[in-house]
């Protein structure tokens, strides 16, 4: 109810009025499936492509005079740089929610990929990740619109 104390507003007059209601922040929108809620902070996984040495051996059969006879020998052959996706702890603050999504408004970059799925089983900074096959991810059920996710690698 708007205060009319001089009574310049009559009953039946139309008022034009312009609210304000806030600004418009345009902010990261991800699916609530990636947001860990913990005690000490919430948290997404990104994804990152790290690389790393790793050493290459060669197994050859060696001979001896004790049992057993023939045995395998692992011969260090060199090394070799490794390309391999691992993720990153981000901690992030969040906003409005919509159904499935949340915004995200401290903690992440455009372009920045996450994990959307599975990152409640063992998931650290660290872990190495493989991406689902796109046939894989396209094979979902009819209807479903939920965007694929990572997926701890196989040890």
């Amino acid at each position: 109810a708007a205060e009319n104390n001089d009574h310049r507003l009559k009953p039946g007059m139309f008022v034009n009025v312009v609210l304000k209601l806030g600004t418009t922040n345009n902010h990261i929108v991800i699916p609530r499936t990636a947001v860990s809620y913990n005690t000490f902070g919430n948290v997404v996984y990104a994804v990152n492509q790290q690389e790393r040495q790793q050493k290459q051996y060669e197994m050859k059969m060696a001979f001896r005079f004790a049992w057993p006879p023939i045995y395998l020998q692992k011969i260090e052959t060199g090394e070799t740089t490794v390309s391999e996706l691992v993720v990153t702890q981000k901690f992030v603050q969040t906003g409005e929610t919509r159904g499935e999504l949340i915004a995200v408004t401290k903690g992440l970059e455009p372009g920045d990929r996450i994990v959307t799925a599975g990152s409640n089983k063992g998931l650290r900074n660290g872990s190495a990740v493989k991406l689902p096959d796109p046939a894989e991810a396209a094979e979902g059920q009819p209807g479903d619109s939920k965007p694929a996710g990572t997926q701890p690698a196989a040890n």
